[in-house]
């Protein structure tokens, strides 16, 4: 070969919000199995990362819901990430909502929220961004390229090309109108395939199979999920940290950040919207109820718990921007993390502004994309009724009772209709009541026989 050999490995970073910070709440475990799980991932792949320095060498997002759960854990790990992303850091929104299925004030709020938190740290704009589940439309790249984000990572099957065909490691062009552009830049699948699922048991041979067959004259581009490495498969941060530190040097492979990407001779294309990288099925159907990619299971659930939660964040909106006028979503947006954090404690250090703002982004919290990912929402769909029920305990605290009770009802009439079989217990449950056993016995309602036994003794 007479071209440089050179790749980009880039890791998604996503771990959901575990609890809520409202005093009357935050005794609430969200997890069926009493684990929290970000503390785990710190424990089997942030903290080892971190002190290896790979967050130096690797591109990765920043996440804020992530990092303000870290921040809590260990700052020292939280420090080691954030002294990467000068260099190799890319954007991403508040929270691991879908874009495309938000209204676009709601879309701006994550994104800018996201991007606001970044200049914070490392004084610019991200140059490239990774959006949750890399679901995509042209209104959220309109957003992003409003506000000078040049990149934005996608899957090849989310690409197509003038010429038809889809976009393998290329920037694609996309034109959005009134001088608008922005590129989508697909990764390139087998490595980013093998990265993801093939073994990991000697980086040298990994080296070897996956990455030097695929060099090309343009530097190539690998993402994955971060928690593969050493969460999703135990032991996999080492081999993480080998390839980084010894196989690829020792391979005469060049890693470069994601930030110094070459945008030069871009072929005019589109993305296919509301597509995502972890699901092949079109409109996002994996998180509405209509996928097919779990056979004769009944997903009806998913429709009426993903409505709930969207009414809820409608209407908790439309109550503050009347309290607050139109400068709310420049409130929600400088003020995201202090709002998430609020405790709300009653007395003279109460704060009715914060607990305003929070209202709205708990609501935001409360549709995480993780509940309905899965074919039941017991994984991870407590998260965003806690989330929801904060948000109503918020406007409750700044005396708006009447509004809180009327969104109430509304977000349980369809939680109440989001009806799911519990298959280790042979049971049906709705979502409501998932709700009301979580804020009765500050737990979600148990998965197994043996879950319940430990709750009822």
């Amino acid at each position: 070969m007479d071209f440089e050999r050179s790749i980009i490995i880039g890791t998604n970073r996503f771990n959901p919000p575990r609890s809520a910070a409202d005093e009357s709440l935050k005794d609430i475990c969200s997890s069926p199995d009493g684990l929290n799980y970000t503390n785990l991932a710190y424990q089997m792949v942030y903290k080892s990362l971190g002190q290896s320095g790979v967050y130096n060498k690797i591109s990765h997002n920043f996440f804020p819901v992530l990092d303000n759960q870290l921040v809590n854990i260990d700052p020292e790990t939280v420090a080691q990430q954030r002294r990467g992303l000068l260099k190799n850091g890319i954007g991403s929104p508040w929270g691991h909502w879908l874009t495309p299925d938000a209204p676009t004030e709601h879309a701006e709020i994550g994104i800018v929220a996201g991007i606001y938190e970044y200049r914070k740290l490392t004084g610019k704009t991200p140059r490239a961004f990774w959006l949750p589940e890399a679901a995509i439309d042209d209104q959220t790249l309109r957003i992003l390229a409003i506000r000078g984000v040049e990149i934005v990572i996608v899957a090849p099957h989310q690409t197509q090309l003038d010429s038809g065909q889809e976009a393998h490691n290329t920037p694609v062009l996309i034109e959005l109108g009134d001088n608008l552009q922005i590129v989508a830049y697909p990764f390139n699948r087998p490595l980013s395939l093998a990265l993801s699922r093939d073994s990991k048991r000697n980086a040298e041979v990994f080296t070897g199979d996956h990455i030097s067959p695929n060099l090309t004259d343009r530097t190539i581009l690998g993402w994955v999920d971060e928690e593969t490495f050493g969460d999703h498969l135990r032991g996999g941060e080492k081999f993480l940290i080998r390839l980084i530190n010894v196989s690829l040097p020792k391979s005469g492979i060049k890693l470069k950040s994601i930030n110094d990407l070459d945008l030069s001779n871009p072929q005019k294309g589109k993305v296919h919207e509301r597509s995502a990288w972890s699901d092949p099925c079109p409109d996002l159907a994996k998180w509405h109820g209509s996928c097919a990619c779990h056979p004769g299971e009944n997903l009806s659930w998913k429709q009426h718990y993903y409505k709930a939660n969207q009414i809820l964040r409608e209407m908790v909106t439309d109550i503050v921007r009347k309290k607050t006028g139109e400068g709310y979503k420049r409130l929600v947006i400088e003020n995201f993390r202090e709002a998430v954090n609020y405790p709300g404690i009653p007395g003279p250090d109460f704060n009715p502004a914060l607990s305003t703002l929070g209202a709205i982004t708990s609501a935001e919290l409360a549709n995480n994309s993780c509940a309905t990912f899965f074919p039941n929402p017991f994984t991870s769909g407590n998260i965003n009724l806690l989330f929801g029920q904060e948000s109503l305990v918020r406007l409750r605290k700044v005396s708006m009772i009447s509004e809180a009770e009327e969104i109430e009802s509304e977000w349980r009439s369809q939680l109440r209709k989001s009806v799911i079989f519990i298959f280790e217990r042979g049971i049906y449950v709705t979502a409501e009541d998932m709700l009301d056993h979580m804020l009765k016995h500050r737990r979600p309602i148990p998965q197994t026989k043996q879950q319940a036994f430990s709750i009822a003794a």
